[in-house]
C-alpha cells in the first residue's frame, strides 16, 4: 500500500495540482516545519499529508472536507 503523502502527489501530478508538486516537495516542507520549530509524531495526518490534502480540497470540484480525506484514504 503506497504511503497517503505518495497517493496525493500522485493524485495532484495527474491533475490541477501538478503545478504545487514542484514547489512544495516534501525536503521543502520539511525545512518549513524545521524552521518554524514544528513538532509533530509520524502519523497518518502529518504535517505534509495535511497540507496536501488542503491543496487538493481547493483545487478541486469537491471542496468538502471529506472529499479530501476520502481522498487520503484511496
Amino acid at each position: 500500500m503506497l504511503h497517503s503523502v505518495e497517493i496525493l502527489k500522485r493524485k495532484l501530478s495527474e491533475g490541477a495540482g501538478a503545478p504545487f508538486s514542484a514547489i512544495l516537495n516534501d525536503p521543502i516542507i520539511e525545512a518549513a516545519l524545521k524552521a518554524a520549530n514544528v513538532k509533530y509524531r509520524k502519523r497518518l495526518f502529518t504535517p505534509i499529508v495535511t497540507l496536501w490534502a488542503f491543496i487538493y480540497q481547493v483545487i478541486e470540484a469537491d471542496k468538502s472536507l471529506s472529499n479530501a480525506v476520502k481522498q487520503i484514504q484511496c
